[in-house]
């Protein structure tokens, strides 16, 4: 259920309560908020070179590779534009990358939705071990988080509509929360990530297709991202969730 701003803020005019919340940079532990509808001087078809970080940490996530860089598509999501990943299983795979520490605790909040569905698509990838969000895994309409060698499934999710997901990683207590509800919660693992490869494999961004390195290649459209490098609290995650809500017409 929506709540307006007004009845978020109603503490705070009355006197009491924490400041009000704006968006994800009035919480603090955000380290990347890159959002389609924020990049600017783009047309519905061009190429995307950087994805802006809205943080303020400068974790622009980027492709030097023309072949390689995603497409700016507008009128996608409640009016609003989205980044399409071609998923191209070759050497024109799409993806976006930025180098940054992010042990867990870690809480990711992402839009986005598959077009093709496969064994496994890397929604955010990152090394082998490492943090990783992958989609159309083990089942139809799966997604997974892990960091390591274990698995958080939620099946039958319909990662093919657009929806707000939330994923926190924090070791055997990690959870995935879909639309605001918590729809799994498991071990993913408790390694660290060291950076957020959007659309592809870290290996395929770095060294380019061979081996099996290019089968995670995502066909999709990713609207926004949020990283944050802490669990945030029930009323902190429905702050940035409502804000996504409002923005996007999506429940929560």
């Amino acid at each position: 259920m929506r709540r307006s701003r007004l009845a978020r803020w109603l503490p705070v005019l009355m006197g009491g309560g924490a400041a009000p919340f704006v968006d994800p940079s009035s919480i603090s532990g955000l380290l990347l908020w890159c959002a389609a509808d924020q990049l600017t001087g783009l047309n519905d078809g061009d190429a995307v070179a950087s994805f802006t970080d809205l943080s303020g940490n400068d974790n622009h996530p980027v492709c030097a590779n023309a072949a390689n860089q995603p497409s700016f598509k507008t009128n996608i999501l409640n009016s609003l534009p989205a980044l399409l990943f071609s998923g191209d299983l070759d050497a024109n795979g799409d993806w976006l990358r930025v180098g940054f520490a992010h042990p867990q605790p870690c809480m990711m909040f992402f839009i986005f939705k598959l077009l093709t569905m496969r064994v496994e698509s890397l929604v955010i990838g990152n090394y082998l071990n490492a943090i990783n969000i992958k989609a159309g895994t083990s089942s139809v309409n799966a997604i997974k988080a892990m960091a390591g060698t274990e698995d958080l499934y939620y099946r039958n999710s319909g990662v093919d509509e657009f929806a707000i997901w939330t994923v926190e990683f924090n070791g055997a207590a990690s959870k995935i929360y879909k639309a605001g509800a918590l729809v799994s919660t498991a071990n993913a693992g408790t390694n660290a990530g060291d950076g957020v490869t959007i659309g592809a494999s870290s290996s395929f961004a770095l060294y380019g297709p061979g081996s099996s390195r290019e089968l995670g290649n995502a066909h999709m459209y990713l609207a926004e991202l949020i990283i944050y490098n802490k669990v945030l609290s029930a009323g902190e995650r429905n702050n940035v969730g409502e804000f996504l809500s409002e923005k996007y017409g999506l429940n929560f």
